[in-house]
């Protein structure tokens, strides 16, 4: 879920914005904070909706996360035929 703050920046992103000391003005914000909010939203992606359809960012946490999880899933799957065959 994203904060006010971090809605406010997207918004002038999305504008074509991407100045921080500009957003800093333009919000009201201070540029530290605008500064930390850009890097959150294009560091982690974020959603766009476009008319009824999602469309979802994939970011490379994303797809780090999404091999980390397939190494463990064959991890357990090759413990679960070793174990048995070694009692």
């Amino acid at each position: 879920m994203m904060s006010d703050y971090e809605i406010l920046v997207l918004r002038e992103l999305k504008k074509g914005n991407s100045d921080p000391e500009r957003i800093s003005r333009k919000t009201g914000l201070p540029e530290l904070v605008v500064r930390a909010a850009i890097e959150r939203v294009e560091g982690e992606g974020y959603s766009e909706h476009y008319g009824s359809k999602r469309r979802s960012i994939v970011t490379r946490d994303t797809l780090r996360l999404l091999v980390e999880v397939l190494i463990v899933y064959v991890a357990i799957l090759l413990a679960m035929q070793v174990v048995p065959w070694l009692l």
